[in-house]
C-alpha cells in the first residue's frame, strides 16, 4: 500500500550559507531593533540637545470667573445680579544661558560617545547571530 507514495516525493532547495546570511540580515529583529536604536542614536547628536540653542517657552490661559448676587436689604431693595470676569494671559520667554562652565560641551560628548556605544553594540549584535548561525548551519 505505501509503494505508490514513494514515487511522488519531491525534495526541498538546499540553503546555503549566504542565503542564510542574507536572511537572517534582513529578517532578524535582533539586528533590526540595534539598528534602529544607532539610528535615534545618531540623532539625538546634535548642539541643540546639549543645550547650546535657546529654548523658547510660552504659556497661555483663559480664567473665567462667574458671580451671582442676590441682596435683600431692610428697607425692602433687593439686588439680583450675575457677573462674569475673564481673565485671559499669555507669557512668552527666551532663556539663554551664556556661561555653564563647558557642561555643553560635556553634553556634546557624551552624546556622541552613547552614538559610537550604539554603533559597537549593533556591531556585536550581528557577529553574535552570524556566530550562532554560522555554527547551526
Amino acid at each position: 500500500m505505501l509503494l505508490p507514495f514513494l514515487g511522488h516525493t519531491q525534495s526541498l532547495p538546499v540553503l546555503t550559507l549566504e542565503e542564510a546570511i542574507e536572511i537572517a540580515l534582513k529578517e532578524n529583529y535582533g539586528i533590526k531593533i540595534a539598528q534602529q536604536n544607532n539610528e535615534i542614536a545618531a540623532y539625538q547628536v546634535y548642539k541643540g540637545n546639549a543645550g547650546y540653542s535657546p529654548t523658547i517657552t510660552y504659556n497661555a490661559n483663559f480664567g473665567t470667573v462667574f458671580n451671582y448676587v442676590d441682596q435683600s436689604f431692610f428697607d425692602g431693595r433687593s439686588i439680583n445680579r450675575f457677573g462674569r470676569q475673564v481673565n485671559p494671559g499669555t507669557n512668552v520667554a527666551l532663556l539663554w544661558t551664556v556661561y555653564d562652565g563647558q557642561l555643553r560641551k560635556y553634553v556634546l560628548d557624551q552624546l556622541r560617545g552613547q552614538e559610537q556605544q550604539a554603533g559597537l553594540q549593533k556591531q556585536v549584535v550581528i557577529q553574535n547571530t552570524m556566530a550562532q548561525l554560522m555554527t547551526l548551519y
